[in-house]
């Protein structure tokens, strides 16, 4: 078995998702948590017509593959096909309002850095900067250093997603700097 035959592309994040011959192909992507089987795709043709593009709905009555043609009626139970308007309302997600995502955008333009957000992969705001002190922090003395990496008090830049709202910290580039001279003196000189 070749590597083509253990792997699969997700078709919600393009990811390659190669997979143990032992367990087989995956149900989830492991990377976006999306469901695997049953991904929907909706045909369309595009007609032209007098110089303008229109849509034309597929036919839905020759989905049969055995060549023999599939008589639905309009209230069969048994008929699976989704109306376009059914397939719109399972993904329509209500948008964020004009104002916010205007403003949201100009404060971003702003910033220096904005990482992407851990949980929805949305760009985070830079909300400010958080000092962690003695009272709130208890170090560790790691017995290769002999002392604490983290100075004490340290500074983190705390940053908020727009969309979900989480926050997450990062130490700010001082305190890195501080961090690194402690695993590495004199580096800086």
């Amino acid at each position: 078995m070749d590597s083509t035959e253990r792997s699969q592309i997700c078709p919600w994040c393009q990811t390659e998702i190669v997979w143990d011959p032992e367990f087989g192909p995956e149900d989830t992507c492991p990377h976006c948590l999306n469901e695997l089987g049953g991904y929907r795709s909706l045909k369309l043709k595009i007609n032209q017509e007098d110089g303008e593009l229109s849509l034309e709905e597929p036919d839905r009555h020759e989905h049969d593959h055995s060549g023999h043609t599939h008589h639905h009626h309009q209230h069969d139970e048994d008929d699976d096909e989704l109306e376009v308007d059914d397939l719109l309302d399972d993904y329509t997600v209500d948008p964020l309002p004009d104002d916010y995502a205007e403003r949201v955008i100009a404060v971003m333009d702003q910033q220096e850095l904005a990482p992407e957000c851990p949980n929805c992969h949305e760009l985070m705001l830079h909300a400010g900067v958080r000092v962690v002190g003695s009272s709130e922090f208890k170090p560790v003395s790691p017995a290769p250093l002999g002392m604490p990496f983290l100075p004490e008090p340290y500074a983190v830049d705390v940053f908020v997603c727009p969309s979900c709202f989480k926050t997450d910290e990062y130490l700010t580039k001082q305190t890195k700097e501080e961090m690194m001279q402690i695993f590495v003196p004199g580096a800086k000189d």
